[in-house]
């Protein structure tokens, strides 16, 4: 059991080390890059952010708990992951919180996405379960935040006006969770990146 615990936060670790570094990387890029009328980005008061990240925890753990159903066994991996990674998608926050002026949330994007998710699979080698449920997180996030989003950011300095709920990207986020548990449970042999 100890091994078990021991091996579900040494990987939870790794993949959010590298989703770190790829996040606090995208988000410098764009503070460097965007004009000066894209930096409009503001930090939340402080005391909207603990319901915030309960909100977002509790989607994480939802999301990791149909991973862990379609995956037909209990992982604390699956769900430390996803409540991790759903928490994480916020780190594009931190210029604006110590008073830099920057884009809003250009870690929202589904290029960011796409880069975290490839890193995860390259540099790791993680099968595409952990992409999967990236892909959950994100959506899930995304549904639970409210406001507007730069989904096509660098390409596009379009924001989009999702609202703070949207079932069918709920739904979208349990479909990707059922999917990173049935591709837990049974890895693909030819499309595994990993060589585990």
């Amino acid at each position: 059991m100890k091994n078990a615990v021991t091996g579900a936060i040494r990987e939870a670790l790794q993949v959010t080390a590298v989703f770190i570094a790829v996040a606090l990387a995208f988000t410098m890029v764009s503070v460097l890059t965007s004009d000066i009328h894209f930096k409009i980005g503001i930090f939340r008061p402080l005391s909207a952010i603990p319901p915030h990240l309960a909100a977002l925890a509790g989607v994480g753990l939802a999301v990791g708990i149909v991973a862990c159903l379609f995956s037909m066994r209990f992982s604390l991996k699956l769900i430390l992951l996803s409540i991790v990674l759903t928490l994480l998608f916020d780190l594009d926050h931190l210029p604006s919180a110590v008073g830099i002026a920057q884009p809003i949330r250009p870690a929202h994007s589904l290029l960011f996405l796409g880069i975290v998710i490839l890193a995860e699979l390259v540099i790791l080698r993680k099968p595409l379960g952990t992409a999967a449920l990236i892909g959950a997180a994100f959506l899930g996030h995304i549904a639970t935040d409210s406001g507007v989003f730069p989904l096509l950011y660098p390409f596009s300095l379009h924001y989009f006006q999702l609202g703070s709920t949207y079932p069918w990207l709920y739904l979208a986020a349990f479909v990707l969770a059922a999917m990173a548990g049935v591709l837990t449970r049974f890895p693909p042999r030819l499309l595994n990146f990993s060589n585990r």
